[in-house]
């Protein structure tokens, strides 16, 4: 890749991960306050362990995918094409969820 695409690259990796990011931490500190700490830590932890075994098998269809895979060429391949409407829809309500998570922390 030349560091001119590579850079933007970079940009969408960064733009899409503190999107995901940054909305779902929004919540955590006032939802997890009335639990206590340790219960809190231990929820934490559960949720890491299930995100890392969910990276594992997106990291296994994505090396299996041959050619320049994104997110939607793997369910299509992977799920077909009705696996890769429902994946356009759920993607879709991520997205729209995401804005309203936005807009209701800033007002």
């Amino acid at each position: 890749m030349t560091p001119a695409v590579n850079m933007h690259f970079v940009g969408g990796i960064l733009l899409v991960a503190g999107t995901t990011i940054g909305a779902g931490m929004l919540a955590l500190p006032v939802i997890t306050s009335f639990g206590g700490f340790l219960p809190s830590v231990l929820i934490f932890l559960f949720c890491w362990l299930i995100m890392l075994c969910s990276a594992f098998f997106f990291l296994d269809v994505n090396l299996s995918v041959k050619g320049e895979p994104n997110f939607i060429s793997m369910v299509s391949k992977t799920l077909g094409e009705k696996g890769k409407g429902i994946s356009w829809i759920l993607y879709l309500l991520l997205m729209y969820s995401l804005l309203a998570a936005y807009i209701s922390a800033s007002a």
